[in-house]
């Protein structure tokens, strides 16, 4: 019995946990003022604005045409994402007196908000392959 524990111990500890990468390219940028931040959520819960209840987020500056961020060795799963083009590098989504963006931004799958900011599920992606890439075009108002 022993013999078995241990052996299967052996067994599990060789296998390789199931992650991948995902690359978003960003295009549509309107300037190259300010910095571009990438929110990468998990659930539900904080998406898509609450950057504190990201699984994940990187900010960059900006390079003309196109930005590329990459998060490494996410296990595979679920996920969404929300971009920001801040462009007065404030930290914060700009908005006007009614409450409509200043500021450019995008979602994963490329969801267009209606009246408010898209679901998770409406958001989400699943990863279930080493490398994913995707496209997100940026929306002003």
């Amino acid at each position: 019995m022993f013999f078995i524990l241990v052996s299967l111990s052996f067994t599990s500890f060789g296998q390789s946990k199931q992650a991948g990468n995902i690359e978003i390219r960003i295009t549509g940028l309107r300037n190259t003022k300010g910095k571009v931040s990438v929110n990468l959520f998990n659930g539900k819960d904080g998406f898509p604005d609450d950057p504190l209840k990201s699984f994940g987020w990187k900010t960059v500056k900006i390079v003309p045409d196109t930005v590329v961020i990459v998060f490494e060795d996410l296990p595979f799963g679920n996920y969404a994402v929300s971009v920001l083009h801040d462009e007065n590098s404030d930290g914060k989504m700009e908005k006007n007196f009614f409450g409509i963006p200043k500021e450019g931004f995008a979602f994963s799958n490329n969801c267009t908000p209606k009246m408010m900011s898209p679901s998770f599920g409406e958001a989400m992606v699943s990863l279930k392959q080493t490398r994913m890439k995707s496209e997100l075009r940026m929306l002003y108002y």
